[in-house]
């Protein structure tokens, strides 16, 4: 079986949703935000170095190796919003040319990470919280974090032989199970949504085939056998007339060339490998760079 199919009215709140975590205003107040972070590092850095801790099992709150780390990750992010400026969205891929979104993100989810060992798991000391600093640092990671949250669906994963990772309509609307999907949860909320676009003809991507452009796809069943997917790309790569059925299951934002991703269900195993499914390009993301930015974005509550 498969997850419960979204409603016309949670299908335009996906795409409004995809659409603003993937806008230049949003990932630019994820820098904003990391900057507030890097700065309250760098005052306990500099705090640091005049008055060195009187344990000397501390050796120093911040290491210099550290805080290059953290001035690292924060030129890969201003690097990964440039590029998204320019119109080049490989700054959501996970790897590639530097500047991308989860490079910018590694130091600070480091500090998270071992800040949390060693509170909750009895890891090693973590001597940036020993800081008489820590208390604004520590308040300026959990916002850059919790707005990177609400943005990482858009952001591809390490491994790309697993499901896609938006996977169930019910997970975006339950708080308890999924806190990152704040912006979905406040466009269901609205009334009144524009329609999804419809792209005519429809550009279709079999799972494990390469997407021709980034942007938001939605998984969808044709007359091919739903269970094979391999009678599903021999029609496609025979260009044989494919009939759109319905949708599949939920939007996800994909990048160019990356191979179009499985669907999550129900009875995945610990393996999570997903099913195949077909994708529909639903809208291909243009903005910015010679486009310019849209004027629905030149609002201070844009995204």
């Amino acid at each position: 079986m498969s997850f419960r199919l979204p409603t016309e009215h949670e299908r335009r709140a996906e795409f409004a949703a995809l659409r603003r975590q993937s806008s230049l205003a949003a990932w630019t107040r994820v820098l904003e935000l990391h900057k507030v972070f890097v700065d309250a590092a760098e005052v306990a850095f500099h705090h640091g170095q005049r008055n060195p801790p009187a344990d000397p099992s501390f050796a120093i709150y911040i290491p210099v190796d550290w805080m290059s780390s953290v001035f690292q990750a924060h030129d890969a992010l201003a690097r990964a919003v440039d590029r998204l400026r320019g119109g080049d969205r490989g700054c959501f891929k996970f790897l590639g040319a530097p500047g991308h979104f989860s490079e910018g993100m590694q130091a600070i989810h480091w500090w998270d990470d071992m800040y949390g060992r060693e509170i909750h798991m009895g890891g090693p000391i973590f001597p940036p919280a020993r800081s008489p600093h820590w208390p604004a640092i520590e308040a300026a990671m959990q916002a850059c974090m919790n707005a990177y949250f609400e943005l990482e669906a858009v952001v591809e994963p390490r491994e790309l032989d697993v499901p896609a990772k938006i996977e169930s309509i019910d997970q975006l609307l339950d708080p308890r199970l999924t806190p990152s999907a704040t912006i979905f949860r406040a466009f269901v909320a609205q009334p009144n949504l524009p329609a999804v676009p419809v792209m005519n003809p429809p550009v279709l991507v079999p799972t494990g085939q390469s997407t021709p452009r980034t942007g938001i796809y939605e998984p969808v069943r044709t007359n091919a056998a739903r269970s094979d997917i391999r009678d599903m790309v021999r029609r496609w790569l025979a260009r044989e007339e494919l009939k759109i059925e319905g949708i599949d299951g939920c939007m996800n934002y994909i990048c160019r060339d990356s191979p179009a991703p499985t669907i999550a269900f129900p009875e995945d195993d610990l393996r999570k490998e997903g099913r195949g499914t077909m994708w529909r390009l639903v809208w291909a993301d243009e903005r910015y760079g010679s486009n310019g930015i849209p004027a629905d974005e030149k609002t201070p509550a844009a995204g």
